[in-house]
């Protein structure tokens, strides 16, 4: 579910130094937030085509696990639903553990392949979780 924020690159020097966060409230850009130096950097190196990716420009961020992913290859006719393909962050790759590949390439995954892996991811966290002893 969209959350109304917008977050744009601050530049200093030609390059990404942190993100700040927007949302419009009854028809006027309220300022929300600054921060995520490391995403910033990150989406930089994907535009510069570290990635060798089209990217579209939306972070897909999972609140939850307060990991991020970039979008690119936008398949999607539909303003309200999220196509094409996505590459996970650094941060999501450490929290959901997800394999790296050893060539270097990003890996990319669609929007239902992401939230299997992140189901599976949660109840593995859950299970890790209950057979923990408890004090």
């Amino acid at each position: 579910k969209p959350t109304g924020y917008w977050r744009f690159p601050v530049k200093v020097n030609g390059e990404n130094r942190a993100l700040v966060r927007y949302a419009v409230e009854d028809g006027v850009w309220q300022w929300k937030g600054f921060g995520a130096a490391g995403l910033a950097r990150e989406l930089e190196q994907m535009e510069n085509g570290q990635s060798k990716k089209p990217l579209s420009g939306k972070i897909l961020r999972d609140y939850k696990l307060t990991c991020d992913y970039i979008q690119f290859n936008i398949e999607s006719k539909s303003k309200n639903t999220l196509g094409g393909s996505f590459i996970p962050t650094a941060n999501a790759k450490k929290i959901m553990e997800l394999p790296s590949d050893p060539t270097g390439e990003t890996n990319e995954y669609g929007l239902s392949h992401i939230q299997q892996l992140r189901s599976t991811f949660l109840e593995r966290k859950s299970d890790k979780q209950e057979g923990e002893p408890h004090e």
